[in-house]
């Protein structure tokens, strides 16, 4: 069979490749350690892995998707990301329920096609297919209730994109609060705003001020830009948690919400 699929075994779900070898596993491992130096060459070996081992390359074609994003060719890298996840749903047989059944992260061969259904959540949601994004997300922490991939973090800009306010701060109150983050404790603030609970927002507000002082400084600008000085740029070249660079970029990504809010600027300067 030159297809993966699933396959339960003594009760445990396994995902079968049957013709991959200890030698695929080996060039895949090297492909990946050629990507930090090598680059081209790295790519070079998953268009061959793939070429050679066709759909059971899950993979490489993974990895494939991720050197091609991260150089601009976010068409082949995307459309790579969805043809991996097709083959994973092909994968499914009839009598597998994913209301019962999980697929143990422990098992390595298992790893691919949980990862498939992260990475295709990742890209409904550059294609503003929130719902969709939403429907993978909870597929997968069905199979995986350890939720090894933390996908759970996707779904706050599903719901404050699709303008569901009400669901965000219910999940907000159950899951994120006691996780913290810039994103979503701002979230929940501009959330209480647009639902017009004023006084919940601004209550809001002062905590998300307390704990992330330069989300609340952008807020209050007219002009934004990015700083460049190194200042919460990290060895990787991600920025910090709570540094004035993750709030450029959170503003920037989020400001069509903040923009549509005319007064909005006169309530924050309200708050003590």
């Amino acid at each position: 069979m030159h297809q993966p699929y699933l396959k339960k075994t003594n009760g445990v779900w396994h995902l079968y490749h049957a013709n991959l070898t200890e030698a695929y596993d080996r060039e895949v491992l090297l492909a990946r350690e050629m990507t930090r130096r090598q680059e081209i060459a790295a790519e070079r070996n998953f268009r061959r892995l793939i070429y050679i081992y066709g759909n059971l390359a899950i993979e490489s074609m993974h990895d494939l998707a991720e050197i091609l994003n991260g150089s601009g060719r976010d068409i082949e890298g995307n459309a790579l990301i969805h043809k991996a996840h097709l083959i994973c749903m092909e994968a499914i047989p009839s009598e597998f329920n994913p209301g019962n059944d999980e697929v143990i992260w422990e098992i390595a061969e298992n790893r691919p096609w949980l990862r498939s259904f992260f990475l295709v959540a990742q890209e409904y949601m550059k294609e503003k297919q929130y719902r969709k994004a939403l429907d993978k997300i909870y597929y997968l922490l069905q199979i995986d209730p350890q939720d090894h991939f933390d996908i759970v973090s996707l779904i706050p800009e599903c719901y404050m994109q699709l303008h569901m306010f009400e669901t965000y701060l219910d999940i907000y109150h159950r899951i994120f609060a006691a996780r913290g983050g810039l994103e979503t404790e701002y979230w929940a603030f501009l959330s209480y705003y647009k639902l017009n609970r004023l006084r919940e927002a601004a209550e809001q507000f002062k905590k998300a001020r307390q704990l992330y002082p330069h989300m609340a400084t952008e807020l209050s600008k007219t002009v934004h830009h990015f700083q460049g000085d190194g200042f919460g740029l990290l060895d990787t070249g991600e920025v910090e948690q709570g540094s004035r660079q993750q709030a450029f970029r959170y503003w920037v990504h989020t400001q069509h919400m903040w923009s549509s809010e005319p007064d909005l600027p006169e309530f924050l300067r309200c708050i003590s």
